[in-house]
């Protein structure tokens, strides 16, 4: 047990009281059991995904469906199972709510729409403070008004199996983020879901495949137990992708510029990069706003100048040294300043 309590980072700060309630010693245990099952097989997935994509680019193949669901693609009368009473209603849903900011989450939970993705994912820039708070949030949402069966259902969305959780070790390797967020969902949320007819759903992103052996346990569990981007929305993560995309095939490619048919190159996009950076500093309300703004540049630069393309943006961010500082900086700034809020009020 307490080899199992040694694998956990300490707390962020201001979370302890929600640390202590996530990470209990049943949880811990749990957590240990579900990741060290599963890990190997999710190692040699991502594995497999690599060798995939190797042989396609080598190959000039393109993804087809397996033959040996030929016959299912042939039959007319063949049909997926009916989903479950709660999410046949759906005409409006909440799409990707940060479950971590608790005030719109709250909000969400109280509006008349039907369903709401919860997400763990790129929309809630999954770091350690986030996923806690998050993870809190949904916990308090489920066992506390209003009634968790006439709320708008959850549909919680972990993290993709590319994403790590870098504060918890489980023999000896970082613990796959999805896993992480999903084993502390079903243990202290997926009995009331299951006893209140409300779940527990899960929507699995960046599933590229039919889903093999070491997926499959998401949908087995629900079916039977029925990067603050850079505001912390999915729609800028979403347009973060794009436009680095787009600016890493232009240098790659050499496009022209259609205004005066310039070549974007390296040094085009590093000029352009440090212009517009010292043209927005000029509007930036704090010092602080000024050092993310030049770190977000530094960062945009260095995924669009690989030479090998980053397959995810949020997966490269969160192996990356620069980004996680600035986050852990960012949220120990943002709990100084409700402590000193606390402290004023107090006098």
């Amino acid at each position: 047990e307490e080899v199992i309590q040694g694998q956990l980072s300490p707390p962020p700060t201001g979370l302890e009281a929600e640390s202590a309630a996530l990470f209990t010693t049943g949880s811990l245990h749990f957590l240990h059991e579900l990741i060290s099952t599963f890990d190997e097989e999710v190692e040699k997935i991502l594995q497999l995904r690599v060798s995939r994509k190797a042989h396609l680019d080598l190959s000039g193949e393109l993804p087809n469906f397996l033959e040996s669901t030929a016959h299912i693609r042939a039959d007319p009368d063949w049909r997926v199972l009916p989903v479950p009473p709660r999410l046949q209603n759906r005409h409006v849903d909440i799409g990707d709510m940060a479950p971590c900011d608790t005030a719109r989450f709250i909000r969400a939970l109280q509006s008349p729409a039907q369903g709401i993705q919860v997400d763990f994912d790129d929309g809630n820039c999954p770091t350690f403070h986030n996923q806690i708070k998050g993870i809190h949030n949904v916990i308090l949402a489920v066992n506390r008004a209003p009634h968790i069966s006439r709320a708008p259902v959850l549909m919680l969305r972990p993290r993709a199996w590319n994403m790590v959780e870098h504060n918890m070790m489980v023999e000896g390797k970082e613990a796959p983020g999805p896993l992480f967020d999903f084993g502390l969902l079903m243990y202290h949320c997926g009995r009331t879901l299951l006893e209140h007819q409300s779940g527990p759903f899960f929507y699995l992103s960046k599933v590229k495949s039919k889903p093999q052996p070491a997926l499959m346990w998401l949908l087995q569990v629900s079916n039977s137990d029925h990067t603050q981007l850079h505001r912390g929305q999915v729609e800028d993560s979403a347009t973060a992708e794009i436009s680095r995309s787009q600016v890493w095939q232009w240098i790659r490619h050499q496009a022209r510029l259609e205004d005066d048919s310039r070549v974007v190159s390296r040094q085009l996009v590093t000029e352009l990069t440090k212009e517009l950076s010292t043209e927005l500093s000029r509007l930036c309300p704090s010092e602080r706003t000024e050092q993310s703004l030049h770190t977000a540049a530094d960062m945009f630069l260095e995924v669009v100048l690989k030479r090998h393309f980053p397959e995810f943006i949020t997966s490269y961010l969160n192996l990356d040294h620069t980004f996680l500082t600035s986050q852990n900086l960012r949220e120990e700034e943002k709990e100084e300043a409700v402590e000193i809020g606390r402290q004023r009020a107090k006098l």
